[in-house]
């Protein structure tokens, strides 16, 4: 696979192992879709809020200026994480458990892991289609806006602590060339009479020359 860019990702080095294969061509070039085509999956109004909602007494308000979410998704499928921000520092997690050792909090408002699972068994295979993209990632920031993106930089989500750079690599390679098909050569449709030709066949080849009358 040969990856044209204008960012480096971390599992651009593979291809140093793995050579070039210069038919399968990765356009990586990032750009914001527009907020009218955002599936239901991504409703920022339905989905997590409650990270910005809760109020535990005992310990500390949850806010999303602390905490902010989005969504990688990656090859046909969704993942969940958490931008957990205190002091300037910023962990990046894909485990909800972390979120609430974070923030010492035993119970969420609402049922937050069903909407965890919800999105990550959501078949999103319809949607990396029409953006004919592997890789696209929806934020949702503490300023309340959430914005999607296609082909981004993993390397900014932490996303080697869900897939290693080989297997991101060959995964992305495999779905570029198998379910987005790109690298495909187009079929050309040959009328029937010129396939005969080019067999050194003629139109009498398979009938008789009709006899010239004297």
């Amino acid at each position: 696979m040969l990856i044209i860019s204008k960012f480096k990702d971390y599992y651009d080095g593979v291809v140093n192992t793995m050579g070039v294969d210069k038919t399968l061509v990765y356009m990586r070039n990032t750009s914001e879709i527009s907020p009218n085509k955002y599936p239901t999956v991504f409703n920022s109004e339905s989905r997590f809020m409650m990270l910005g909602n809760h109020r535990n007494y005992k310990y500390k308000y949850i806010t999303r200026s602390n905490c902010d979410y989005f969504i990688i998704g990656f090859c046909g499928k969704l993942y969940v994480g958490w931008k957990l921000s205190e002091n300037d520092l910023v962990n990046i997690t894909y485990d909800f458990n972390d979120v609430k050792e974070y923030f010492n909090v035993k119970n969420f408002r609402g049922n937050l892991i069903d909407d965890i699972e919800y999105v990550t068994n959501y078949d999103a295979t319809h949607l990396f289609r029409e953006l004919n993209t592997p890789i696209f990632a929806y934020n949702y920031n503490n300023y309340g806006k959430d914005k999607l993106s296609i082909n981004v930089n993993l390397n900014k989500f932490d996303f080697y602590k869900i897939v290693d750079c080989f297997t991101a690599f060959q995964e992305i390679q495999m779905y570029l060339g198998g379910v987005l098909g790109v690298g495909e050569k187009e079929t050309i449709e040959v009328a029937d009479k010129f396939k005969i030709a080019k067999h050194g066949f003629d139109k009498w080849s398979f009938r008789k020359e009709p006899k010239i009358k004297i």
